[in-house]
């Protein structure tokens, strides 16, 4: 099935940023430099500065132009999975609502979107200009495009198990439950022109993919108070910590899979819920009794675990694993549990871009005509990622290397 979207339709809608006109209005004061400390902080000094700088000056504008062309959002701002402010904006009614109003909006300046014709080449000038792209409809006839420039907006390399396992041995075979669409064909064309690469060889890994139907869980779960338990019915780890450290420490226990724990709070408050419960992914239970009865762990265990977890919430004691993102004490029958493991849904490293979005080659010129987005780019997602960055890095990077393209 055809769509629009990539990796992007399937998030849960929530974009990552500061200094932006929704957290003014609901009070909330944040700055461009705040946000860029932050991001730099969190990922030790390893993003590219250029882009962090982009994301941190031009987020706000990006939101804001975002909701010029009908794309709504929720008036709280909240802090997600790994951030240390308030910054998730969530797009409603989730990432169907920016994707449809972009796609209408590229329509109506007249633009055509081809379906199931996947770019298979870039078309080059003598003088190593990128001057449109081959691609290949289902019948298998061959087209040409011909651009001033092209922009590559292709998502990254993880749907391709053998090109993860060349350009990211550290996730080989593990589960992706992203668009099937993103194969890498692009990553490769653009190299063969000498393009250089960032983060190629990071993974980005994700502690909870639900291990049957291999299903993304949306990490809102575990920020609005869910946990993860093993076999014994314990915890292991800050479920809040950031996606690479929780899935760290769901693959050093060595299980094949952990439980995600929840109450009917965290089921009213995540949207995304009552589609897996419809989808069959989530056993329910009216006691933690019977809960723990259906997980197959010690009842006693999994109680302890809840009661020591819900004083945390209480603020009585310090959480044992130094969680601090709390809503509500898991308390409310009845009780849930998902069975995830790690896996991962996108890569982080990809294409050497500059401040221009514009794709650079080894030795740091720029590959005339040609420019990079989004996941198709690496120097922003592989340190330090925060729920929601993937949609503001793919937002504003396509504005801007759609408007520098668009000038030439």
């Amino acid at each position: 099935l055809a769509f629009a979207g990539g990796n992007s339709i399937l998030s849960t809608g929530i974009f990552y940023v500061g200094n932006t006109s929704i957290q003014r209005n609901a009070g909330i004061k944040d700055s461009a430099e705040a946000f860029y400390k932050d991001a730099m902080d969190k990922s030790g000094g390893r993003r590219d500065p250029e882009q962090v700088r982009m994301i941190a000056e031009r987020g706000g504008e990006t939101i804001d132009w975002l909701m010029s062309l009908g794309v709504k959002f929720s008036d709280k701002v909240t802090p997600v999975m790994g951030s240390s402010a308030p910054r998730a904006h969530q797009a409603l009614p989730d990432a169907s609502g920016p994707i449809s109003a972009l796609v209408k909006a590229a329509e109506s300046k007249g633009v055509e979107i081809f379906y199931e014709t996947p770019a298979v080449a870039l078309i080059t000038d003598g003088n190593g200009k990128v001057t449109g792209v081959e691609a290949k409809n289902k019948e298998g006839q061959v087209l040409k495009f011909n651009a001033k420039n092209v922009v590559l907006a292709v998502g990254g390399f993880a749907a391709d198990p053998e090109r993860l396992a060349k350009y990211t041995p550290a996730a080989k075979g593990v589960i992706y439950a992203g668009s099937p669409g993103t194969t890498g064909e692009m990553l490769d064309e653009a190299l063969k022109l000498g393009a250089d690469t960032v983060d190629l060889d990071v993974p980005w890994l994700t502690p909870t993919v639900e291990v049957d139907k291999k299903q993304l869980i949306t990490s809102l779960v575990l920020s609005k108070g869910a946990i993860l338990v093993n076999s014994q019915g314990r915890r292991f780890s800050d479920e809040t910590a950031s996606y690479a450290e929780t899935a760290q420490k769901v693959l050093e226990l060595g299980e094949p899979f952990v439980y995600e724990v929840f109450d009917s709070r965290v089921k009213e408050l995540v949207y995304k819920v009552p589609e897996y419960i419809k989808k069959g992914m989530v056993t329910e239970a009216a006691t933690l009794d019977e809960l723990a009865e259906k997980m197959g762990v010690p009842a006693d265990n999994l109680k302890a675990t809840v009661a020591e977890y819900n004083k945390a919430v209480r603020k009585e004691q310090p959480d044992r694993f130094g969680r601090e993102i709390f809503v509500e004490e898991l308390k409310t029958a009845p009780f849930y549990f998902i069975k995830v493991k790690t896996g991962t849904i996108m890569t982080p490293g990809g294409l050497k871009i500059n401040a221009a979005c514009q794709v650079l080659n080894k030795n740091g010129s720029v590959i005339p005509g040609l420019y990079a987005v989004g996941e198709t780019t690496g120097g922003y997602r592989a340190y330090g990622y925060i729920g929601g960055d993937s949609l503001t890095h793919a937002a504003v990077t396509g504005k801007v290397a759609g408007t520098n393209a668009a000038k030439e």
